[in-house]
């Protein structure tokens, strides 16, 4: 039950641009990068223009990034303060490095290959007022999904920290084609898409073994709801960060289904709309004490 059957490998790699003139954008940038390897590669175009039915694409992106003033990673793409309010384009400036990240499962390494070929080259792009060229500074392996051998392996009393990177957007493992997003930090919901990509028919021990992850109690004040800006309309994302305490009662096989599942969420990212630059995911592994009784993150207040 546990060891998915006919899953693929998947990487993630971290690609670092700059651009060649200062424009402004006023949509989510995860729509720019999906524009830059739209047009890099034939491959990726293919799968990013398609709409497959009740199945996850094979590709996921992030947004763009830089580094802020304190020399943190930031999100770049506006951001609204709620669902009526405007938000400020952001200004892509000129030989700044920005970076995305780019997961791709077997299938696509190909369509991957083209792209960094195609960047490195250089590569023109649409902007206002006119078009604007995008050069690879730099192409990183950052993470690998292995169905023998996954990254994440948590045991009992184990915790484990999801950042989320870009705007997440859950969605439930029953009702996969459902268009409503469930804003909530239950992992059933943040984790359905990667259970589904690996356990296609998944039962209910499946899902067992995500209820295996307990919020912790700062879960509802460590996770947050952002809003950005899609196409001209305000829409709601989960952002910030969850830690979740693996059960101590959990045992094999659910242990084994968990490591597959935050392993693959590490690569290809959480949530629906991942080929778009939604749900880019960081998973952290922390081992516990096996004996602690609460669900409190050692070191963390409520």
């Amino acid at each position: 039950m546990a060891a998915p059957r006919g899953a693929l490998r998947a990487v993630k790699w971290r690609l670092s641009v700059v651009f060649s003139r200062p424009f402004v954008y006023a949509d989510y940038t995860g729509k720019l990068v999906k524009t830059i390897l739209a047009k890099a590669s034939p491959r990726l175009r293919e799968v990013i223009e398609s709409r497959p039915r009740g199945a996850a694409k094979p590709l996921s992106l992030s947004p763009l990034y830089t580094r802020g003033r304190g020399g943190g990673v930031l999100a770049v793409y506006p951001r609204a303060r709620g669902p009526g309010d405007a938000a400020e384009p952001v200004t892509i400036e000129a030989g700044r490095v920005y970076w995305f990240h780019v997961g791709v499962e077997t299938v696509l390494e190909p369509g991957l290959r083209e792209a960094l070929a195609a960047l490195m080259a250089g590569l023109r792009v649409p902007a206002r007022p006119e078009p604007v060229e995008v050069r690879l500074a730099e192409a990183v392996l950052a993470a690998e999904y292995s169905p023998r051998e996954p990254a994440v392996a948590p045991g009992p009393g184990d915790w484990v920290k999801l950042v989320y990177m870009s705007p997440v957007l859950p969605s439930s493992p029953l009702h996969p084609g459902s268009r409503a997003k469930r804003l909530t930090p239950d992992p059933i919901h943040v984790l359905a898409v990667n259970l589904l990509a690996l356990y296609r028919g998944a039962r209910l021990e499946h899902l067992a073994a995500l209820d295996a992850l307990v919020p912790s109690p700062s879960a509802l004040r460590t996770t947050r709801t952002t809003w950005y800006i899609y196409s001209g309309r305000t829409l709601p994302g989960l952002t910030g960060y969850t830690k979740y305490r693996v059960d101590e009662e959990t045992r094999e096989p659910h242990l084994e289904t968990l490591s597959h599942v935050l392993s693959h969420a590490a690569v290809m990212g959480t949530g629906t709309s991942r080929a778009t630059g939604f749900g880019d995911t960081a998973v952290e592994h922390h081992p516990g004490s096996r004996r602690t009784t609460g669900t409190q993150h050692p070191g963390e207040e409520g």
